[in-house]
């Protein structure tokens, strides 16, 4: 059996991620490049709007994606659901080779 890449999501996160970016007045169009392992950059960030029509988008395209978060926010009540959601804590108050670290994950990742 061969893995699917990227990485499904499920059929309930799926119709979600439509349902929201429907109600946001956004449409997805194009696929979902074939590669073990891709970078998706959610830019600018002006808004903490922008981190749900990025789940939505991916979910819409019917693939799980992770993504980074201030540390701090997992130490909330959200901390697990976050964490299901595919969210990687950083602690942004220190230098911690955050990018050759991510580029090791993505490199030794199975998608």
């Amino acid at each position: 059996m061969t893995a699917e890449f990227p990485k499904p999501c499920n059929k309930a996160a799926h119709l979600l991620g439509r349902a929201v970016l429907r109600l946001a007045g956004w449409t997805c169009k194009g696929e979902v490049p074939a590669s073990r392992n891709l970078v998706i950059i959610a830019a600018p960030h002006t808004s903490n709007w922008d981190f749900i029509l990025l789940l939505a988008a991916a979910y819409s395209f019917r693939f799980q994606i992770n993504w980074l978060g201030k540390d701090s926010l997992f130490k909330t009540p959200l901390g697990p659901l976050l964490s299901y959601l595919g969210g990687i804590p950083v602690n942004r108050s220190r230098a911690n080779r955050m990018v050759e670290e991510l580029a090791a994950r993505i490199r030794q990742s199975d998608g």
